[in-house]
């Protein structure tokens, strides 16, 4: 299901390491960087792509996710054409950063996600009992992919934060923050993972 209105996901990929302020709540996070989801050298000798998902908490909530059939759930509901290429992109097993748009002060990435099955038509955009019914659609106009819960983070990395780090400051996040499916580089990744795992560590938990 969409998150953001569901058809507004949205995703990024990242790289590069610094630091962090603040810390909210969330549910469980690993303690060690690796759990985090850092992209490793045989992550990245596989060719791994990254990406950022948006969806609005109210809507589908990473513990919405949590609580699926096997943690998974398909990212439909995507109505936008460079949203919908970037997700016909993406490969079995690349990792997505969850992200909670307009929460307010909670606005930020709060876990992780894997694709688990490569892009396909989204049916709702053709069932017009859907939120995202589009009558003009057909069944090649949009797609979704599958993904499924890697983690949630205890203490999410907030968009304040994000913003602050000179290492992020090219995210497409912020330069296409209307996007809701965005692609993310190796080294974003890395430092919002570390960022994460600063948190955590500062949490003392």
């Amino acid at each position: 299901m969409l998150k953001m209105k569901r058809g507004k996901a949205e995703i990024t990929s990242l790289s590069n390491h610094k630091k962090s302020k603040g810390a909210n709540r969330g549910t469980s996070l690993d303690r060690t960087i690796p759990n985090v989801n850092t992209s490793n050298d045989l992550e990245k000798a596989s060719n791994l792509s990254y990406f950022l998902m948006k969806s609005e908490p109210h809507v589908f909530s990473i513990d919405d996710l949590d609580r699926s059939n096997n943690k998974t759930t398909g990212w439909e509901g995507v109505r936008n054409f460079q949203a919908r290429n970037i997700m016909r992109a993406m490969k079995k097993g690349d990792k997505c950063f969850f992200y909670h748009s307009n929460a307010g002060k909670e606005t930020g990435i709060v876990g992780t996600v894997e694709v688990v099955k490569e892009s396909y038509p989204d049916a709702t955009a053709t069932d017009p009992k859907s939120e995202y019914y589009d009558p003009k659609a057909s069944n090649q106009k949009w797609d979704c992919v599958d993904v499924k819960l890697v983690k949630k983070w205890a203490f999410p990395v907030l968009l304040k934060d994000l913003k602050e780090e000179h290492n992020l400051r090219d995210m497409s996040l912020f330069k296409s923050s209307r996007l809701s499916v965005q692609n993310i580089l190796p080294s974003e990744w890395d430092h919002i993972c570390q960022m994460a795992e600063i948190r955590l560590k500062n949490n003392n938990v």
